[in-house]
């Protein structure tokens, strides 16, 4: 994954990527208007634990079968409504994008909201049946209409549509991988959102709710909304809402305010699995 913009506030912005090698890494920024005025951090990884691939058998075709190292930090002291050029080097490897921190006035402000991105790697390459849903509900197969497109094909058209609107910010009500507990689903919509096929994600913040899709998975795991939910809260960040629950259950129902917009988001799902 690329490095990618979390949880956009007035005077604050998160970085966050993954990587395979937990090399320290450094993170310069600077205000677009002045770059002679550049700070710097060294960022030090986690070993992103919930983010492995369960022993799933089809892991390799995209990553490597291993537990990723994933780099955080939360770049504070910003001015308001401002825009920021920034860099990440590590390794041999340097990323360089810009963002744009939330409005303290209530100014105008342009966002995306969409849902059910549902992303998996088996659909790509596959034009699926068209089915005759909307003709008094009949679901028998069409074998004479397929999609134009895979799912790939036109997720990958849909952000470049996105994008060309220059918004602040995305929103996404839900379903962004099919299924939450299988890590190559998340692969997938990260290789379109911070990795090889675009990197919308690098300058313009994702904010997310998780939907029932974030809690699907494996049918053998006891565990695999919990799997889907842990992979979830560790690619957004979010602000706590403030009560006494444990941080992770705080960032599932959560309020979120980007100049004269307020949007509060909620786990419909509220803890229970998939199938339950």
């Amino acid at each position: 994954m690329t490095p990618y913009v979390q949880h956009p506030s007035t005077n604050a912005m998160s970085i966050l990527w993954v990587s395979d090698t937990n090399a320290t890494a450094l993170i310069e920024w600077w205000p677009e208007s002045d770059r002679s005025d550049c700070r710097f951090e060294s960022v030090v990884p986690r070993l992103a634990t919930e983010l492995d691939y369960f022993g799933y058998s089809h892991a390799k075709q995209y990553l490597p079968s291993l537990v990723p190292w994933q780099y955080r930090h939360r770049i504070e002291g910003l001015q308001p409504d401002t825009k920021y050029g920034y860099c990440v080097m590590f390794g041999n490897e340097a990323y360089t994008n810009s963002f744009r921190t939330a409005p303290m006035a209530f100014r105008p402000v342009h966002f995306v909201a969409y849902s059910d991105s549902e992303t998996q790697p088996s659909s790509t390459g596959d034009r699926v049946v068209w089915e005759n849903y909307a003709v008094d509900h009949d679901t028998t197969p069409n074998s004479g209409r397929r999609y134009y497109i895979d799912q790939t094909d036109g997720y990958a058209s849909n952000i470049c549509t996105m994008v060309a609107s220059k918004p602040d910010f995305f929103v996404i009500a839900g379903d962004l991988a099919e299924k939450g507990s299988d890590q190559t689903h998340w692969d997938e919509f990260w290789r379109h959102n911070a990795g090889k096929l675009n990197d919308p994600a690098g300058s313009t913040p994702i904010l997310a709710a998780p939907g029932n899709h974030e809690y699907h998975g494996y049918y053998a795991a006891d565990d695999y909304g919990e799997r889907g939910m842990r992979k979830f809260l560790s690619y957004f960040e979010f602000e706590p809402n403030g009560t006494s629950l444990e941080e992770d259950r705080q960032e599932r129902f959560h309020r979120a305010d980007y100049g004269p917009v307020a949007m509060i988001f909620i786990d419909a799902n509220n803890g229970r699995d998939y199938y339950s």
